[in-house]
């Protein structure tokens, strides 16, 4: 999902969703926690959620956040 932000017509910067799906066929919390140290060393917030998908018999633990892209003026 992509959002811009305008003002008087002008787009100034977007706001792009960006997701990384990490998928396990077992709870891996030391890959989860090298993931997490990764975003957390750049400095970048993100949701954490996790499903376990019983057709896939897998773990899907996804990280949203946000990214915004500024333009050039």
């Amino acid at each position: 999902m992509t959002t811009a932000c305008e003002c008087s017509s002008i787009v100034y910067f977007t706001v792009n969703v960006l997701h990384i799906e990490l998928y396990t066929d077992k709870k891996d919390p030391d890959l989860e926690a090298q993931v997490e140290t990764v975003l957390t060393e750049y400095g970048i917030y993100y949701n954490k959620s996790e499903v376990w998908i019983e057709s896939e018999r897998l773990y899907e633990v996804l990280y949203e956040m946000e990214v915004w892209v500024m333009k050039a003026t």
